[in-house]
């Protein structure tokens, strides 16, 4: 699950850093897109604290 959250993050970086894109997409696309990528980055930060929590054990 963490790779594929990754991966996305990812993804969505590679499309909000890229200026032709941002330029051309309509601001929703562009706001969903920010949208996308804190809930990975949320979803992330938690699983990796989970697996902190989990291989401390």
């Amino acid at each position: 699950a963490m790779e594929k959250i990754e991966k996305d993050v990812s993804r969505t970086r590679g499309k909000l850093g890229n200026e032709k894109f941002v330029s051309n997409a309509p601001e929703a696309v562009i706001e969903k897109e920010r949208g996308k990528l804190e809930e990975g980055e949320k979803a992330l930060a938690k699983l990796k604290e989970q697996f902190e929590t989990i291989k401390a054990l």
